[in-house]
């Protein structure tokens, strides 16, 4: 398994780095999960997922948590399926380095101005956010999602 770099505390990853969630994370996933079987066992019909391990991990949660849930009434129920789909990946925030993987909000306004973090969320040119982090913007993550 490739080794998973290590990121600074306040450094943002994305869709190229495929970190898992934390200890506080996993229980905050597992807590969700258990909110969604108790509240909502009827409603969920499919759980799709990102590839990355921590999204998995969340999905796979949902996914026992409401087999679970189901199986009290004295029937097992096997887990649901997970349908995982490349295009829900993490928005690509950049190579370590020359993009944004792995700087904090404030140093990613010291490197690219004042107003990145919104242009970076306001940006609706696809592709044009590339040469900014060397990744994505939220419009190519939207552009990527609702073509799937």
């Amino acid at each position: 398994e490739k080794a998973v770099p290590a990121i600074k505390p306040g450094g943002f990853y994305g869709g190229n780095v495929d970190v898992p969630l934390s200890t506080v994370g996993e229980a905050e996933a597992l807590a969700a999960a258990k909110h969604i079987a108790s509240n909502h066992l009827d409603e969920v019909k499919i759980i799709w997922s990102s590839p990355m391990r921590r999204a998995l991990f969340g999905a796979r949660a949902v996914g026992t948590a409401l087999a679970v849930a189901a199986s009290e009434g004295g029937v097992w129920q096997p887990p649901m399926e997970i349908d995982t789909f490349e295009a829900f990946r993490e928005v690509d925030r950049g190579p370590i380095g020359a993009g944004w993987t792995d700087l904090t909000a404030e140093e990613i306004e010291a490197r690219d101005g004042p107003d990145a973090m919104q242009r970076f969320a306001l940006e609706s040119t696809p592709g044009a956010f590339n040469a900014v982090n060397g990744g994505e913007g939220f419009c190519d993550v939207r552009s990527r999602v609702l073509e799937h």
